[in-house]
């Protein structure tokens, strides 16, 4: 301690200014130890800015792979679909075109016979309702189908009416002993058979005895239900043949006459093909007047397009 002061006491007697001397020294030490302290957080920070670049970069790695991955397998599926579709498609060709030589050389021999027989059952299941959708209950023109060719526009449209009507449930409209059918559910029934209601005009419109008035206030089609007679005739139909060429699908009919009272079965004409009619339809069926009712495709079903008598 002695030491320390004579050399204070000496560094005054030579006029220097101590408090200077100790802030300068103070400066470089403050700024030696700020320079080390620079250079280890700068090491420091650059160490972790690698340590994170890396894992950044590996994470981007990793992305990269799993949306690889994913484009992949999605693209596979998509492969795999459309192989599925491309083969169906061929699929239906093929039975298509089997069905359809099966029915031109139905009569061959057989067994082609045989052949065309399981076809035609496979049809008729599939697609007879749209047959037993055309019909007629016209007292006064009971043949009226059958008499001349008819189109879908040549039809007359009382007799559209009348088809539209005896597709419906007649008596969910009966009350009191009054017939009231909503013209909306006439207009449902008129485009399940013509696929379009731009046809459609209101107007009155028979079925066997009952005649139906238009009443435009209330939009509906209203009759006295009556008692009718029984229909003494019966017109019986057989299916031969079921085409589909493009888009229409082509039934060809056998067509006779049964009178109900005698049993005798006549053709359009009104020949008798047999008396005593033993419903073997079959074996008569070559001697029946023919006809094509030919249904066009049309918003993924069929629609009555024409009818056509062919013997």
């Amino acid at each position: 301690m002695a030491k320390v002061t004579k050399k204070t006491n000496e560094i005054e007697k030579l006029g220097i200014d101590k408090d200077a001397i100790i802030k300068e020294i103070k400066g470089e030490i403050k700024e030696q130890v700020l320079d080390e302290l620079s250079k280890e957080i700068e090491y420091e920070t650059r160490n972790k800015l690698d340590k994170m670049e890396k894992r950044i970069y590996k994470y981007k790695n990793f992305s990269i792979l799993k949306r690889n991955v994913i484009i992949l397998i999605f693209l596979a599926v998509i492969i795999f679909e459309t192989k599925i579709l491309y083969d169906n498609k061929l699929l239906y060709g093929q039975a298509k075109e089997e069905n359809d030589q099966i029915i031109e050389n139905s009569n061959s021999d057989d067994d082609n016979q045989n052949t065309l027989d399981k076809d035609l059952n496979w049809y008729i299941d599939k697609y007879k309702y749209l047959l037993d959708n055309i019909k007629t209950s016209l007292n006064d023109d009971s043949y009226y189908l059958y008499k001349n060719d008819l189109t879908r526009d040549t039809i007359d449209n009382k007799v559209k009416l009348n088809m539209a009507y005896e597709l419906l449930d007649k008596s969910s409209f009966i009350d009191n002993g009054v017939i009231r059918v909503n013209e909306d559910k006439l207009k449902n029934s008129y485009k399940k058979i013509f696929g379009e209601i731009d046809s459609y005009t209101p107007e009155n419109f028979s079925s066997n005895c009952i005649n139906f008035i238009y009443n435009d206030s209330l939009k509906s089609y209203i009759a006295i239900n009556e008692t009718c007679n029984k229909n003494e005739e019966e017109i019986l139909r057989k299916i031969t043949n079921i085409t589909l060429e493009d888009n229409r699908l082509i039934f060809e009919l056998s067509v006779g006459i049964l009178n109900l009272e005698n049993k005798n079965l006549t053709n359009i004409n009104g020949d008798i093909i047999e008396e005593n009619y033993s419903n073997d339809i079959d074996d008569i069926a070559d001697r029946l007047n023919k006809y094509e009712f030919i249904f066009e495709h049309k918003n993924d079903e069929y629609y009555i397009s024409e009818i056509k008598r062919i013997g």
